[in-house]
Formats: structure tokens, sequence, C-alpha cells
């Protein structure tokens, strides 16, 4: 995981929502990339639910599955 360094969303930004770019290796050797988007006073010591969100094909995370992903993470899920 590491802070977004070029955000490059469309949405307005919940300045008290943190995101963070994240990859991982799936089962099938492929590189997957996204955002996380934590809820507001996020404590790693807790758990959370989750909700995993991704768009159609050739969606675009920084368009509407992160504004869902956003909004999720307003009411305490973890994206």
């Amino acid at each position: 995981m590491s802070k977004l360094a070029n955000d490059t969303r469309v949405f307005k930004i919940n300045p008290k929502i943190d995101v963070q770019n994240v990859r991982f290796k799936n089962r099938y050797g492929f590189i997957l990339a996204g955002h996380l988007y934590l809820p507001t006073d996020f404590d790693d010591s807790k758990e959370y639910p989750a909700i995993v969100i991704s768009g159609p094909f050739g969606a675009v995370k920084e368009q509407s599955s992160g504004l869902y992903a956003q909004t999720l993470a307003e009411r305490g899920f973890v994206q």
C-alpha cells in the first residue's frame, strides 16, 4: 500500500477518507491494482466490514467505482 501520489479522481473528494494505492498478485499471477478506501478514524487493530467494488469492463477506478467506494467508506466500510 502507498498514498495516492497523483490523485486523478473526478468526483468531489471527502478529505476525511484515506485512500491508498494497492497492488497484489492474484492466483493466476496477474498483478492487480486499485484504490483502498479507509473509513474515517480507521484503526488497523480493529475489524471492519469490507466490500470489493469493480466497475464494468473498461471502467476507470477514479470514476464511478471510486465514488461508490468513498460513499461506503463514509459509512464505515473498507473498500
